[in-house]
């Protein structure tokens, strides 16, 4: 059995079909369209993130490289307060050691004036009993006498003169002899504890120095450690960048290696010509303590800036602290050319141009000391010196 359907349903059924199918057909050649300019949106986002992070490195970097400059500065200073701790050290012990024979000088004195005392005594005794015996004998005088009721030698001195000079005349010498070294002896002494005051002194002053020295010493002590803890806080911020900076490198790679496999263009030859004639200023490698990815070419302020090779523009953006205006071009099998510093740009994201076309004009944008042109080459998201590509 035929089941008939009105007219009417099916006409109304066919423009529903027609309209449905159109539908799918128009959201296929969105995705198809938009693809390519989600591809440049993400390109350019990821871009930016990595010229921030860049920038974040370049940051840290020169904070971490001021910091082992510190702890550098810090290190010597430590070494020279130790070289003058140790000098300070060896003048107390030196001092110490000439106190310590000046003691035993003084000491030493002190006997041979108690020895000197001593034998003047005895010789004042010895005078004496002579000449005891010679009054006791009857050949003494009214001299002798007073002799008897001196107290001290001194006195006896005179009173010898006096009474017996003849009799008394050797022991006066011994006894003015006896004096004479006494005397000799308390002035050495005198000099000699004037002399341990004085060194005694000087290593209270050494004293007081290396003390000094010691609490500079912790002071510099807990500088070093205060700068070691922020080095290494530095550094771990630094990995974790370095580490950010590698996962956007693998993430640009692989949306450009996305980008190559939907691209209709031929294969990459490799080489390129020069986007502008003017000298090299600056090559690709190492440079003021960081690394240079590309070449510099030296040209005036709005020298027209030619493409390297045929491609398609992913990029044409403004980098405030890097490249200023600059452009990038898939050339296709992941190769890729930029152009940076730019005054203007001459094409927009999406655009094919052809070898030697121009793509824009030269300047001194972004981080610039003067008018040039900053050119890389690129594979698969890779930077490598542009000298090995150029014809």
């Amino acid at each position: 059995m035929v089941t008939k359907v009105c007219p009417i349903v099916r006409e109304k059924s066919g423009i529903i079909c027609k309209s449905f199918y159109s539908f799918l057909a128009g959201l296929t050649m969105i995705y198809r369209c938009s693809t390519p300019c989600f591809a440049r949106v993400a390109s350019g986002s990821a871009r930016s993130e990595l010229k921030k992070v860049e920038r974040q490195i370049d940051y840290y970097n020169k904070r971490h490289n001021a910091r082992v400059k510190d702890i550098n500065r810090s290190r010597d200073i430590g070494l020279n307060l130790k070289k003058n701790f140790n000098r300070l050290e060896s003048k107390v012990a030196e001092v110490s050691e000439r106190v310590s024979k000046v003691k035993s000088s003084i000491a030493q004195n002190e006997e041979e004036i108690k020895k000197a005392e001593l034998e003047l005594a005895k010789c004042y005794e010895d005078l004496r009993e002579v000449l005891n015996k010679m009054y006791k004998s009857g050949e003494g005088g009214y001299g002798l006498d007073v002799f008897f009721e001196t107290e001290t030698p001194s006195d006896v001195d005179d009173d010898i003169c006096i009474v017996y000079a003849s009799l008394a005349q050797w022991g006066k010498l011994i006894v003015e002899e006896i004096n004479h070294t006494k005397k000799n002896l308390e002035l050495s002494k005198s000099q000699l504890e004037e002399n341990k005051k004085s060194l005694s002194s000087l290593r209270n002053e050494l004293d007081d120095q290396k003390n000094s020295v010691k609490r500079e010493q912790e002071v510099n002590d807990s500088l070093m450690s205060s700068l070691y803890k922020e080095e290494k806080i530095e550094k771990a911020k630094l990995d974790l960048l370095e580490m950010r900076k590698r996962k956007l490198e693998a993430q640009l790679r692989e949306i450009q290696i996305r980008h190559n496999k939907k691209s209709t263009l031929k294969r990459g030859s490799g080489r390129y010509s020069w986007p502008v004639n003017g000298p090299l200023t600056s090559p690709f490698g190492r440079r003021w303590g960081r690394m240079h990815n590309g070449i510099d070419v030296g040209v005036s302020t709005g020298t027209p800036v030619h493409a390297a090779a045929p491609g398609n523009v992913i990029t044409v953006g403004f980098d405030r602290y890097g490249w200023g205006n600059y452009v990038m071009i898939d050339h296709g099998s992941g190769y890729a050319t930029l152009y940076a510093h730019l005054s203007r740009a001459a094409v927009g994201p999406g655009q094919h141009v052809d070898s030697a076309q121009v793509i824009g004009f030269s300047g001194s944008t972004g981080r610039s000391t003067g008018p040039h042109v900053h050119f890389e080459t690129w594979k698969n998201g890779t930077r490598y010196n542009p000298l090995s590509e150029l014809g």
